[in-house]
């Protein structure tokens, strides 16, 4: 985490990985511009062992992204199989914030959430 900011390096990397420039990203992420100059040179600095972690996160992400793909294609599989009656009603009453046929976007360039859109 970014001191004073729930941001982490990782946030700060995929911005960069995705070739956003330091103004863009002031831009974007609630961060002061010394905030993200001590990122950038700590990121720098370290360039090693912060581009192993961050590979690692991103191997953890894509984990459990294909874990939460799965279950949530075999449960929109069973929710098809309903009558059209009682699957409205399942949807809306054990998942009133999913909408599952609607792709976001959520604020981080490279980490897609495409599986289902909040309401």
């Amino acid at each position: 985490m970014i001191a004073g900011t729930r941001i982490t390096l990782y946030d700060v990397m995929d911005h960069l990985k995705a070739g956003w420039t330091p103004k863009l990203i002031l831009n974007w992420l609630p961060l002061t511009e010394e905030q993200l100059n001590a990122a950038l040179s700590y990121i720098n600095a370290n360039r090693s062992d912060v581009e192993a972690e961050y590979q690692s996160v991103l191997q953890e992400d894509q984990q459990r992204r294909e874990y939460w793909d799965n279950k949530n294609r075999e449960r929109l599989a069973e929710i098809s199989k309903m009558s059209p009656s009682h699957a409205k009603g399942y949807r809306s009453y054990d998942y009133p914030h999913i909408i599952p046929d609607k792709p976001i976007l959520i604020g981080c360039p490279s980490l897609i959430c495409h599986s289902a859109m909040v309401r």
